[in-house]
């Protein structure tokens, strides 16, 4: 595919800033075009299956950016502009991590629970207590096959919306977060239970 369309094949990071010049650069727009958005997808794909609420959100933007593009609002020049801004933001993700002294999974429902604005009430020093708190409870309570099993899964969304509520969560709110812990979880399961 990359030789198809003129450039050399990246190295490293697929995402990097010199490819991403290329292919802006690139004299055949709509295969520049195809080819990010192809790229973004499977970067996307790939990150559902560690952290569902960054790969939805960019899922998203990219998809916005491909419909103003099929609908005539933005030139071929511009969507290539909007979907490296696009990766680049998919970088800076990537660092975040390790900025806040989370690991992966730890960050994955870190991403979950802070698109709340109740969250927002607590501290850093606390949101990543409550983090950890949350990764051993499911850590200890993850068996082989819990996400298959209501009875262990019910179990484990009440130990969640328990935290949560002890760290200032109205009850409401709680309920609706701890699903989309658990949610966060079973991306994670394979992960979390051979921890």
């Amino acid at each position: 595919m990359f030789e198809a369309a003129g450039i050399k094949a990246p190295s490293v990071s697929i995402l990097s800033d010199e490819f991403l010049l290329e292919v802006k650069n690139m004299k055949q727009k709509n295969v520049a075009f195809e080819l990010l958005k192809k790229l973004l997808s499977d970067d996307i794909r790939i990150r559902k299956r560690k952290n569902i609420s960054q790969a939805k959100r960019f899922s998203e933007m990219i998809e916005g950016v491909v419909k103003k593009y099929h609908n005539n609002q933005i030139d071929s020049a511009q969507v290539l502009e909007e979907l490296s801004s696009i990766a680049k933001e998919m970088q800076l993700e990537d660092n975040k991590a390790g900025e806040l002294g989370l690991t992966e999974e730890e960050y994955a429902f870190y991403s979950v629970l802070i698109q709340n604005d109740s969250t927002k009430m607590l501290d850093d020093h606390k949101m990543k207590e409550l983090i950890h708190h949350i990764v051993d409870i499911i850590r200890k309570n993850a068996t082989v096959d819990w996400s298959k099993r209501s009875d262990v899964r019910a179990k484990l969304r009440l130990t969640v919306r328990k935290i949560l509520i002890r760290y200032g969560y109205p009850p409401d709110l709680a309920r609706l977060e701890a699903d989309k812990v658990l949610e966060q979880s079973e991306a994670l399961a394979e992960v979390l239970t051979r921890e």
